[in-house]
């Protein structure tokens, strides 16, 4: 681990150059046509990690990233600049305002599931506040991992923003390292030891974590319109994603029209077909054989 103690030495002895808004700026906009640049082969990367279909990755991949940098880009310099607050009695006579600053030396740990736009958001959210950044995305989805490292090399230099690859061992090594923020988003159960190593540097954290998301429907319900928008949230990156909705809880009198209208919502999407609905080319796919095993194991103890 070497040489990520020496990345991360060259990076905090620059803390002190603090970017400058235009800095900033250009950083962003050279980030966003890096993306441009690697389209393709973000396109094929997705392509081989997930099946992702190639209107899944410019959807939830691609067309939010260039929301978040347009945004951060056109409101940069407002957030950067005094903001007036009231003066307390005890300093009357005086102006007070607050001045935001960067945090410093920051960790991005990012998910397989959406492997480019949760790691390229937080970022962007890094480089607008004028921080250092080590990246360290998903050992789970390694062909689009190779193409932000191809990016983030192509838009920043390394003493700036870095992205390393590697596997758990590389992620718990980091997380000991005394950044000023780590952001992390994945499990619970990782979270938690994230936080816990955080702490011990006083470190501040964003945990973005997993979670639990039940669909409620009653016998009031529009089955037709709650069926349609439950299929495409259940299928969405296969269901790959925290909000999707992880379980039913149907009212007993419409539970059988409830199971026929599903049915009918996924012969609309992928074919009338069990086997065409399961080979769709529209239709990613379980990201590795343990996590497809896990799935099945699931399905299998609810059956039974």
């Amino acid at each position: 681990m070497e040489h990520l103690q020496s990345l991360f030495e060259r990076q905090q002895s620059m803390l002190r150059a603090i970017p400058t808004a235009s800095e900033r700026r250009n950083q962003l906009q050279g980030l966003w046509n890096a993306v441009l640049a690697h389209e393709g082969a973000l396109i094929k990367a997705l392509e081989a990690d997930l099946g992702k279909p190639r209107e899944e990755v410019h959807l939830q991949e691609i067309y939010p990233l260039k929301a978040e940098i347009q945004l951060a880009r056109r409101h940069l310099r407002g957030w950067m600049a005094p903001r007036p607050v009231d003066t307390g009695l005890a300093m009357l006579g005086t102006r007070s305002f607050v001045q935001a600053n960067p945090k410093g030396h920051m960790l991005i740990i990012s998910p397989w599931n959406f492997p480019v736009i949760l790691t390229l958001r937080p970022l962007v959210s890094a480089l607008a506040a004028g921080n250092r950044v080590i990246v360290k995305p998903s050992e789970h989805t390694p062909e689009t991992s190779k193409v932000l490292a191809a990016i983030v090399s192509r838009a920043l230099p390394e003493e700036h923003v870095a992205v390393v690859q590697g596997g758990p061992e590389v992620s718990a090594f980091l997380t000991f390292l005394p950044f000023q923020h780590i952001c992390f988003t994945g499990g619970t159960n990782i979270g938690k030891k994230v936080m816990k190593a955080a702490a011990d540097n006083l470190a501040s954290v964003t945990l973005e974590l997993g979670g639990k998301s039940p669909a409620v429907v009653d016998a009031t319900a529009n089955l037709a319109d709650a069926t349609r928008r439950m299929a495409w949230g259940k299928c969405l990156n296969n269901g790959q994603v925290c909000i999707a909705p992880d379980y039913a809880l149907v009212e007993e009198s419409i539970s059988e029209p409830f199971i026929t209208a599903m049915k009918a919502r996924f012969a609309e999407m992928y074919g009338d077909e069990e086997a065409t609905q399961l080979t769709s080319a529209q239709r990613s796919h379980i990201v590795n054989d343990h996590h497809f095993q896990r799935i099945v194991g699931l399905i299998e103890d609810a059956v039974a």
